[in-house]
């Protein structure tokens, strides 16, 4: 694997364990003012509850993204080739939605 390749995936995992992260805390935002407390519910970790949420949300959308390819009858390739490795596109733009979705939805939120 190239030098960029090791920096990218670096990046990916990065940003991937960021948006986990924002996402666990908006869950905890949320369940604590459903309790009327600023303490956090009990739970092993909030890395762990925030990588859960989005690879819940990626399957969601990956499942939506391959529904509306087959409605419209649009020809998505198998594979393709990103940084040396073979990765299914749908599922490689369904990851990236889920790992941005947090910081949007924060963003929304303020608005």
């Amino acid at each position: 694997m190239s030098v960029v390749g090791v920096v990218a995936a670096v990046v990916v995992v990065a940003v991937g364990a960021l948006s986990a992260r924002e996402k666990a805390r908006q869950r905890d935002r949320e369940i604590a003012s459903l309790r009327g407390s600023n303490l956090p519910p009990a739970r092993q970790t909030s890395l762990s509850q925030g990588i859960v949420d989005i690879v819940a949300v990626a399957g969601g959308i990956y499942l939506a993204l391959v529904m509306v390819a087959s409605f419209v009858g649009m020809a998505v390739p198998e594979k393709v080739g990103l940084f040396g490795a073979q990765i299914d596109p749908i599922a490689a733009l369904a990851v990236a939605l889920a790992i941005v979705e947090p910081f949007l939805s924060r963003l929304f939120e303020k608005a």
